[in-house]
Order: structure tokens, then C-alpha cells, then sequence
């Protein structure tokens, strides 16, 4: 360093900018940063303009902001292809914690000149990481202040920053904004915020304190959420390592159609067996399980055939010495009444009943009620 600023000729360097090719271009003004820093932001325009995107190009870029030449890493950002122009934007926002100046150029951006374009090209996506006081400050107005001009679907992409770069500092106002959402689709939006407050999928890892204090925001938004957010938040619980909290909220699902604490779930297990003597035998079971609302019904049915055969026995084949097939299903979605059930297995008993027309002996069984 010392022995460079002595021997180096920053007119030279200059010129040699002003002559070398893109490709040398961004070593030349990295060289001239080093040796004479008045002398490289004059020369930060002609550089930045001659410089292509990549990762010399990005420290190039870097340099500008460290030497206070804004305008040419501004102009350098806004030249380039939209996706090279996205990775530049998150390199250099990686870079904040090392250099203030970076935090400066966002709010600088956001509020000078290149404002529009800074909103319109999502500039803001660089700030997820830069943790400066007044990048934080510019996030929080951009959520929860926006101005009037500001999109639902804009607020939702700066949310995501904001919700990213403050942490578990993001989670009270998440939690407010998601209870004051009346539409479903904006309110599982916000809900997915809060996965963004714990850094869910990061390489780096998940923040621990936010997840926490997101989890106990979503647990207490629950009874107030429409219901069909209510699958929304289950997969951002189950993200944030609540899997016992996110079974819970399949109370908030159906709760018209809770009767009595529980949900009432339609099942039938069918049993087809060659007995004896080749004789056919077939027995249509069908009933209704009780269940609290602490499962959902994917889970269900992953182990109702242990619940069935459990409650109804199923012991067709193994009584009549033979061997044969069980066919158990559960319904989609909770009964909406006990006489659903009705409904619901009559298309799947005239199955039967046509398919046990030659047999042995056939018959329908309603079971009694179980509780799952």
C-alpha cells in the first residue's frame, strides 16, 4: 500500500483507463482506487461505463461505493441485464456488515434520484442482509408506512425484506399486519413473512429467536384466521420446527363443522376373501371416527387402516380360512354432518354390492361410532 501510493503515476493510471480494454478495466481502476482516490472517483464514470458485469466488474463496483462515487455505481447497477443486475445487487449487499458506504448507497437510492427506478427494479432485494440502523429504518417505512402509491403485491415483496434483515424485531408488526388482513390470499401471504423473519433456508441457519417469537405469533393469530389460511399457516409452522403446533391448527380449518370438540370423518373397509372351497365372501364396513381437530386429514389417512382394523377387526379372510384383499379409505375433509356419511359411501357400496354379486355371502355393516 505505502510503497504503491509512493511509486504509482495516477495520471498514467487514468489514461490507462481511458485506453485499456473492458476486461482490464476494472484491474486499472481497482489500481487507481489504491493510489490516488481523488483522482479514481473523476475517473469512476469512464471506468464504471467500460466495465462488464461479473466479479471483477462487482469489485469494481465495490470500490466506487467505497470512494464516494455513488453516481457511477449507481449508473453501473442501472446499465446492466436484469439478472446480472439482481446479482450485484445481493453480492454487494452481502458485503454491508465491511462497508457503511453500501447502506448509504441504498437509502441514497431509494430516496434521491434513482428512486423510481430503485422500487421498479427491486433494488431494496440487496438490503436483506444489510443490518445498518438506517437501512432498517428505510425498511420499516417502506412496510409500515408505505406510501399511498404502493401495491399490495410491492408491499408484499419489501415485507419480505424487511421481514428478513430485522429478525424477530419484524414479528410484532408481521403479527399485527396479518390480523388486520381480511382477504384469504393476503393473509397467507403474510403468514409466509414470518418464515422469512426466521431466515427459513438460509445456508447460514435459522434464527432461533425469531422462530420462537414467530411461532407464538402464529399460534395466537389462529382463531382469527379465515380458514382456508389456516393451511398457510401450518406449512410456515411445520417450517419453523412447530410440528406439534402446526397438527393444532387443523381445529381452525372446518370449524363450522366441529360438533362437539370434534371432527366427524367418514370411513369404510372393504374385505373381499376366497374362503374355503374357493366360496367368495365380502363384508362393506363403514362408520364414523371422532377426531379433535389435533391431525389433518392427509395425517389421517396415512394410519387409519391401523385405526380401522383396530376398531372394526376386519378378520374376514382369517375366520373363513381363506386369504384376501382390505380396502380401507377415509374422507378428504370432515363430514359435514353425521348424515353425510350417508352420502358419502353410497356410490362406493353400489361398487361393492355389483362386485359381490356371484359371491358366497355379502353384507353391509355400520359400525358404531369410534373415537380416532
Amino acid at each position: 500500500g505505502p510503497a504503491l501510493a509512493q511509486d504509482c503515476d495516477a495520471n498514467q493510471l487514468a489514461q490507462d483507463i481511458n485506453d485499456a480494454s473492458p476486461v482490464a478495466v476494472p484491474r486499472v481502476f481497482l489500481k487507481l482506487v489504491e493510489c490516488d482516490e481523488a483522482v479514481a472517483v473523476t475517473s469512476a464514470p469512464l471506468a464504471m461505463s467500460k466495465t462488464l458485469h461479473g466479479e471483477e466488474g462487482n469489485r469494481a463496483l465495490l470500490a466506487c461505493l467505497k470512494i464516494g462515487a455513488q453516481t457511477s455505481a449507481q449508473d453501473w447497477i442501472d446499465s446492466l441485464e436484469p439478472d446480472h443486475r439482481s446479482q450485484s445487487i445481493l453480492w454487494i449487499g452481502e458485503q454491508c456488515d465491511d462497508v457503511s458506504a453500501i447502506g448509504d448507497f441504498f437509502v441514497d437510492s431509494a430516496k434521491g434520484d434513482m428512486a423510481e427506478v430503485f422500487l421498479k427494479e427491486r433494488w431494496y432485494r440487496g438490503m436483506s442482509h444489510c443490518k445498518l440502523p438506517a437501512v432498517q429504518d428505510l425498511l420499516r417505512a417502506m412496510v409500515e408506512t408505505p406510501d399511498k402509491a404502493t401495491t399490495k403485491e410491492q408491499l408484499f415483496g419489501y415485507m419480505e425484506v424487511y421481514a428478513r434483515n430485522l429478525g424477530a424485531a419484524a414479528v410484532p408488526y408481521l403479527k399485527k399486519f396479518t390480523s388486520e388482513q381480511t382477504d384469504v390470499k393476503e393473509q397467507q401471504l403474510a403468514l409466509n413473512a414470518f418464515s422469512d423473519a426466521a431466515n427459513v433456508g438460509s445456508m447460514s441457519g435459522m434464527d432461533m429467536k425469531a422462530a420462537e417469537a414467530s411461532i407464538a405469533a402464529i399460534h395466537d393469530l389462529g382463531p382469527n384466521l379465515a380458514p382456508s389460511a389456516t393451511s398457510q399457516a401450518r406449512d410456515t409452522l411445520l417450517a419453523l420446527g412447530d410440528e406439534a403446533g402446526a397438527d393444532s391448527f387443523a381445529k381452525y380449518r372446518w370449524p363450522e363443522r366441529m360438533q362437539d370438540g370434534n371432527y366427524l370423518y367418514g370411513v369404510y373397509a372393504k374385505e373381499i376373501a376366497t374362503c374355503k372351497k374357493e366360496k367368495m365372501q365380502g363384508v362393506f364396513h363403514y362408520g364414523i371416527f371422532t377426531e379433535p381437530g389435533a391431525e389433518w386429514p392427509d395425517a389421517l389417512e396415512m394410519d387409519i387402516e391401523g385405526k380401522a382394523t383396530a376398531a372394526w377387526g376386519l378378520e374376514l379372510a382369517e375366520k373363513c380360512g381363506g386369504e384376501g384383499t382390505v380396502t380401507i379409505r377415509i374422507t378428504p375433509e370432515p363430514l359435514e354432518t353425521p348424515e353425510a356419511l350417508e352420502e358419502w359411501v353410497k356410490a362406493h357400496i353400489t361398487t361393492f354390492n355389483g362386485e359381490t354379486t356371484d359371491f358366497h355371502k355379502a353384507e353391509i355393516s355400520l359400525e358404531e361410532t369410534t373415537a380416532y
